[in-house]
């Protein structure tokens, strides 16, 4: 199998009373088996809107898939039923969801909600799910696991909870693991672990995963390779060390840029000027226009096509097209 999950074309709406906002507009990239693949861009570029998008969890309204397809081995979950979708999430493909104490349920303990993905998806009865719950939190690093699996979300730090979080979705040992920003909550200590367990179980299971952050570092010591994601569309990808060490697109400079250097003396950041644009005013042309040094007339006016300048490494912007337009 070359790959285990092809992402097409995928466009995904938000219908409000103003406008129609394309939080994903025409997204593409493959996931080959073992593989991390690393998702990147600003707050709000649309990363978890596509992993919500994959896992078909886009609430109607407001939000809708409008189109493209999503290809996991070979079928695409946006044609399943809704039945057969509730047999891959969480088992075939699992999530870590950016915000643990809004994902999991704060009436039933973690032991209950560990226990039932293993019970529904791998037909063992409920002392033996309990057992696999508390290996599962021993593995994520949790102490006292046998205490903390009867404890409820409130009871537990945010860093265990998103801790709990991981036990869950690993639970299954999935074929294709999202992460959404996974160790945001945790203390540097904590990262280290979680990113090193997603390591050994990628190795011991060949887990792929989709990781979504904003930490560039934890990129470059994860991922094999990077999606720059920019106002919903896909500025660059590539393999990550061709994307640190030659990057193309002006957005994707900035961002290495704008990651602070123990050795930088200057004493000031490098940032991107501006902002995101507003997704009900979305800007004409290239969306990064406003922002970019390097526009000219025709950015202003045409959102460039997406040109591999090299085998695996593919950016969309002007100054790589063969008709550049004038400088403005």
């Amino acid at each position: 199998m070359e790959y285990l999950l092809q992402v097409r074309d995928l466009k995904t709406n938000f219908y409000t009373d103003s406008a129609v906002v394309h939080a994903v507009d025409g997204v593409s990239f493959d996931v080959r088996p073992g593989e991390v693949v690393g998702l990147v861009g600003e707050s709000g570029c649309g990363k978890s809107v596509v992993s919500l998008s994959i896992m078909r969890l886009i609430q109607y309204p407001p939000g809708k898939i409008e189109g493209g397809n999503v290809l996991f081995k070979g079928r695409d979950l946006l044609k399943l039923s809704e039945g057969e979708m509730r047999r891959i999430r969480g088992n075939e493909i699992a999530m870590i969801f950016q915000e643990p104490m809004t994902s999991l349920n704060p009436v039933y303990r973690i032991g209950d909600q560990i226990g039932e993905a293993i019970r529904l998806h791998q037909g063992v009865d409920g002392p033996a799910s309990w057992k696999k719950a508390v290996e599962m939190l021993k593995l994520v690093g949790i102490p006292r696991s046998e205490e903390v699996v009867r404890d409820y979300p409130h009871q537990l730090s945010g860093g265990m909870r998103q801790r709990a979080m991981i036990a869950m979705a690993l639970s299954c040992y999935p074929s294709l693991l999202i992460a959404d920003e996974p160790t945001t909550a945790l203390d540097v200590t904590i990262q280290a672990q979680i990113l090193e367990l997603m390591r050994d179980l990628r190795q011991k299971i060949n887990m792929a995963i989709i990781f979504i952050t904003h930490d560039l570092g934890v990129i470059a010591e994860m991922a094999d390779h990077v999606v720059v994601m920019y106002a919903g569309k896909v500025v660059e990808d590539a393999g990550v060390g061709v994307l640190f060490t030659e990057p193309l697109h002006p957005y994707t400079v900035g961002l290495i840029k704008s990651k602070p250097k123990v050795e930088d003396e200057k004493g000031v950041l490098d940032f991107i000027p501006g902002v995101v644009p507003n997704p009900l005013e979305m800007p004409a042309g290239c969306y990064f226009n406003p922002r970019c040094a390097h526009a000219m007339d025709i950015c202003l006016q045409e959102m460039p096509p997406v040109v591999e300048v090299k085998p695996g490494h593919r950016v969309r912007c002007r100054l790589f097209n063969k008709d550049k337009g004038e400088a403005r």
